[in-house]
């Protein structure tokens, strides 16, 4: 087995390159989700709010804005009376398979967790 580049590895993992995979994600995450359950085009929107934050808005009720913050990305419910509360914040970094991973705390997390942890309720409801 050849040696593997680790530095470049590390250097292409960093939390700007993920931001943009989750906000893609998000994206098609969307489109899914509406081809599942129609009523959800009228109620749904993606919103670009710069290069290190967007939203995904549940329109009369709330939105949940990802922003990337340094190396980190911070998820947000924010309710349309404005009012806050943090979903979740993920550092960027790479673990000993030589992945570049999402972390909360101590904990490793896939990419498409991190979406479900922010999305789950807006997608499928509150939870019972």
């Amino acid at each position: 087995m050849s040696e593997f580049d680790w530095v470049t590895a590390r250097n292409n993992c960093t939390a700007a390159s993920e931001f943009k995979n989750v906000s893609a994600a998000v994206i098609a995450d969307m489109k899914t989700r509406i081809e599942q359950y129609g009523a959800l085009k009228h109620d749904l929107e993606y919103r670009a709010c710069g290069d290190d934050k967007f939203a995904v808005r549940q329109r009369g009720s709330h939105e949940i804005v990802f922003e990337r913050v340094g190396e980190t990305i911070t998820v947000t419910y924010v309710h349309q009376s404005g009012t806050e509360r943090p979903l979740l914040t993920v550092t960027v970094g790479m673990n000993e398979q030589g992945e570049c991973t999402l972390k909360e705390g101590d904990q490793e997390l896939l990419p498409w967790q991190v979406r479900r942890r922010a999305l789950e309720e807006t997608f499928f409801g509150k939870p019972k």
